[in-house]
């Protein structure tokens, strides 16, 4: 089931992407089953249970056509963004960096997301705006010291991300990652 978060009726809602490209159609969850949360990280939360529920509270509605409704972010306040920088060669070689050994770990802060088609708003502090396209990996329960072969049971599920810098802040001897990576609205 794709999840997505929609504003309905002026309020953020969770809602079912159904139906073939060009003729999709979005399912307000909570509207079809008044039992499930009304946000997506709600429905996460819930586990295998209320996904499976949601699933059938799918099943026969009808939904809004998809060009009717505006999508905001899946989850649009998540509460922890782990991301991991220079992780592949090509981009470490842009740089000038080689691969590190380990990954590079940092955070983004929650203010950081925002919706598809929403604008990213670039502050007068940096002169290179940057973006890079990433897979945004959801997990779905807390997780600590998971075991590799397990790792995929923790994934709720994926997401494209816009990961935009202030290059000329992350990279200059007086920002660093965060300061690059963490302005509001991206």
């Amino acid at each position: 089931m794709r999840l997505v978060t929609c504003r309905i009726d002026g309020e953020p809602r969770a809602a079912a992407l159904v139906g073939e490209p060009g003729s999709e159609r979005v399912v307000d969850l909570h509207a079809a089953d008044a039992e499930l949360p009304a946000d997506v990280l709600g429905l996460i939360r819930g586990g295998p249970a209320v996904l499976d529920r949601a699933k059938r509270a799918v099943t026969g509605a009808s939904g809004a056509p998809l060009s009717e409704v505006t999508l905001l972010a899946p989850i649009p306040r998540p509460p922890k963004i782990i991301c991991i920088g220079v992780n592949y060669a090509d981009h470490a070689a842009e740089a000038g960096r080689a691969l590190p050994r380990w990954p590079s770990v940092f955070l983004k802060a929650p203010s950081c997301i925002v919706g598809p088609g929403d604008p990213i708003v670039r502050p007068p502090t940096t002169e290179q705006l940057d973006y890079e396209v990433e897979l945004a990996v959801v997990i779905g329960q807390q997780a600590k010291a998971v075991p590799k072969e397990r790792a995929l049971q923790y994934v709720a599920g994926y997401t494209i991300m816009n990961d935009v810098s202030a290059r000329d802040l992350q990279l200059g001897k007086d920002g660093g990652i965060i300061l690059g990576k963490n302005f509001d609205q991206f």
